[in-house]
């Protein structure tokens, strides 16, 4: 809504702006909505309580993914 470029979010989280037309809907070929996530971080740098408690659980289910031989 800063004129920053795609952001790929269901429906219901920009229903309003849909609605009045500060965003327009893309189809894309993804499919089952399945994405590759990536996050980074500085290793040296101290990271928020916020951060943590956004990165935590990437962390464990990047691990999961690993250990079950997925490579979501």
């Amino acid at each position: 809504m800063s004129n920053l470029g795609l952001a790929y979010r269901t429906n219901f989280t920009v229903e309003a702006e849909l609605r009045n037309g500060t965003v327009k809907r893309v189809d894309t070929k993804i499919k089952n909505g399945a994405i590759t996530a990536i996050y980074t971080y500085h290793k040296n740098k101290r990271m928020s309580a916020s951060m943590e408690l956004f990165i935590d659980p990437l962390k464990k289910e990047m691990a999961l993914s690993m250990y079950n031989g997925r490579s979501e």
